[in-house]
C-alpha cells in the first residue's frame, strides 16, 4: 500500500531535477560515460533526483533510506522490466510480484545450507585440482586474469548447478556468455529509432545474439535430459526431481530458464569478483602475505573452517565494496508511491546503483580506500541498504551462500600458491550489464612453494 491514502497529494513534494547541460542527458551520458554521468546526478546531495533518458523517466535514489524503501519497505509496488528475458525467459531473476514468488519457491531447498555443505568437498576438489594443475604452467607467465577465474567458475558453475562437468565445451559457451552481457548491455541504451538505421546497426548482432542464446538453451537441454545422470546434490538434481514429481507445476521451458538464469548470473558475477580481488591484493603485497599467514594458521576440513578466515572474508567484502558486479539496479513503479513526501509516479524507473552507494563518504569512511578492516566481525546484512553487493530484501541473491563460498575457497587457494605481481596497473572500468574491467587485466603469478 502507498501512503496516498494517509496523505493527500497536494501536500507532496516534488522530486528535484537534474539540470539539463547539454542537448539532452543522453548526450551527456554518452560524452562523459555512464558512471561520470551517475556520479553527477548522485553529487547534487538529494535523496532522490529526477531526470529522462529518451523516453525513460528516471529517479535516482541517493539515499541508504530511500533505497530500503523501495527494495524492502514497499518493494511490492515495484517490479523488474528487463532485457535479460529476452534470452532466458521468464526466471527467479527476469520475474516479479506472485511469477516471481511462484518461481523462487522451488529453488530454495536447492540454495539450502544442507545441499552446499554437501557440495563443499566437491568444491574444494574441483579448485584445488585447478590450482595444481595450472600450478607449473603460469609460474611467472602473464596471466589473463579474467579468463583464469572463468574456467575455474565455469567448472564449479556446471557441476554444481547443472551437475555434470562441461569443461571441454567453455569455449563456446563462454564466448556466448560474455557476448550476451555485452549484447544486453548495448540493448538497453539503443536510441535509434528509424527502422532502416536500426536494421543497417543492429541486424548482425541480433542474429548472433540469438545463436548464442540458443547454444546456451540447447547445452542446458541436453545436460537435464541425456541418459548421463546428473550429480546427486547439484541444484539440477533438485530441480528435475521436482519437475518429475506428481506434484510438479513447472513446465519445461521454466525449468531450463531457471537454469539458465543461474548459470549466467552465477558464472560472470563470481569470476569478475575475484579479477577485482586479484587487482586489490596486486596492489598490496603486505595485505597477501597477511592472509597468507592467516591462511597457513587454520586446516580446512569442513565449511565451518571458513569462519576462521577473517581477514581472508572481511578483504573480499572489501573489494565487493568498491568495485560491487552489479553497479545499477532498476524498478518500475507499478503504480504511484510515496517516500518522504516526494512522489513517485507509476512507470517511473527508479535506479539504484550499489557502486555509488558504496563508493559514498555518507556511509563509508575513507570509502576511496581499500581497508579490509571495516569488515572484520561485522554482519553485513546488519548494513541494510548500505551494502548492495547481494542486493537488499526479499529479492537477495538466492545464491549468496553458494556464490561467496566459491569465492573464499578460490581465493584461499590463489593466495596459498601464488604471490601475486602487478603488470599493468588499474585497468579502468567498464559499466555493462556488470561492472568489468575497461581491459583485459594480467598479472604475474610466482609460486609460493
Amino acid at each position: 500500500m502507498n501512503n496516498h491514502s494517509i496523505k493527500g497529494t497536494e501536500s507532496l513534494k516534488e522530486i528535484p531535477v537534474y539540470p539539463q547541460k547539454y542537448l539532452s542527458h543522453n548526450f551527456e551520458l554518452l560524452l562523459k560515460g555512464r558512471l561520470k554521468f551517475f556520479q553527477d546526478v548522485f553529487d547534487q546531495g538529494n535523496e532522490l533526483i529526477r531526470f529522462n533518458l529518451g523516453k525513460r523517466k528516471i529517479v535516482l535514489l541517493c539515499s541508504e533510506k530511500a533505497i530500503h524503501h523501495v527494495m524492502h519497505g514497499n518493494y511490492r509496488n515495484y517490479e523488474k522490466r528487463t532485457a535479460f528475458n529476452m534470452g532466458f525467459g521468464s526466471n527467479v531473476f527476469t520475474a516479479s510480484g506472485d511469477e516471481w514468488t511462484k518461481l523462487r519457491r522451488p529453488l530454495v531447498p536447492a540454495f539450502s545450507n544442507r545441499i552446499l555443505e554437501e557440495n563443499f568437498s566437491m568444491i574444494t576438489n574441483i579448485t584445488d585440482e585447478y590450482f595444481r594443475d595450472q600450478f607449473k604452467k603460469i609460474h611467472r607467465e602473464q596471466v589473463d586474469v579474467g579468463l583464469f577465474f572463468s574456467r575455474l567458475i565455469f567448472e564449479l558453475t556446471t557441476n554444481v548447478l547443472i551437475g555434470k562437468n562441461l569443461s571441454d565445451q567453455f569455449e563456446t559457451i563462454h564466448s556466448d556468455l560474455v557476448f550476451s552481457n555485452v549484447y544486453f548491455n548495448e540493448y538497453n541504451y539503443r536510441f535509434v529509432k528509424n527502422p532502416t538505421l536500426y536494421k543497417l546497426l543492429y541486424a548482425k548482432k541480433d542474429q548472433k545474439f540469438k545463436e548464442s542464446i540458443e547454444r546456451i538453451n540447447n547445452l542446458v537441454k541436453e545436460s537435464l535430459f541425456s541418459s548421463t545422470s546428473l550429480k546427486e546434490n547439484s541444484v539440477s538434481h533438485r530441480m528435475m526431481s521436482l519437475f518429475q514429481s506428481k506434484d510438479n507445476t513447472m513446465s519445461e521451458e521454466t525449468l531450463i530458464n531457471q537454469i539458465k538464469m543461474l548459470i549466467f548470473a552465477g558464472y560472470e558475477t563470481t569470476a569478475t569478483t575475484l579479477l577485482w580481488f586479484t587487482y586489490f591484493l596486486s596492489q598490496n603485497k603486505n595485505l597477501q602475505e597477511r592472509i597468507f599467514e592467516e591462511i597457513c594458521s587454520h586446516e580446512l576440513h569442513n565449511i565451518d573452517d571458513l569462519q576462521s578466515l577473517k581477514l581472508l572474508r572481511s578483504s573480499l567484502l572489501e573489494s565487493m565494496r568498491m568495485r560491487p558486479l552489479g553497479w545499477a539496479v532498476a524498478r518500475y513503479a507499478i503504480e504511484n508511491d510515496v517516500y518522504n513526501e516526494y512522489q513517485i509516479l507509476k512507470d517511473d524507473c527508479v535506479f539504484i546503483s550499489p557502486y555509488l552507494i558504496q563508493n559514498s563518504e555518507k556511509y563509508f569512511v575513507k570509502s576511496g580506500e581499500f581497508v579490509p578492516e571495516r569488515f572484520l566481525n561485522v554482519d553485513i546484512r546488519d548494513l541494510g541498504a548500505k551494502f548492495l553487493a547481494f542486493g537488499h530484501g526479499p529479492r537477495r541473491c538466492i545464491g549468496e551462500d553458494i556464490g561467496f563460498t566459491q569465492l573464499m575457497v578460490a581465493s584461499r587457494q590463489l593466495i596459498k600458491m601464488f604471490h601475486i605481481e602487478d603488470l599493468h596497473g588499474d585497468p579502468g572500468l567498464n559499466p555493462q550489464s556488470t561492472l568489468m574491467p575497461k581491459k583485459r587485466y594480467f598479472v604475474k603469478f610466482k609460486n609460493r612453494l
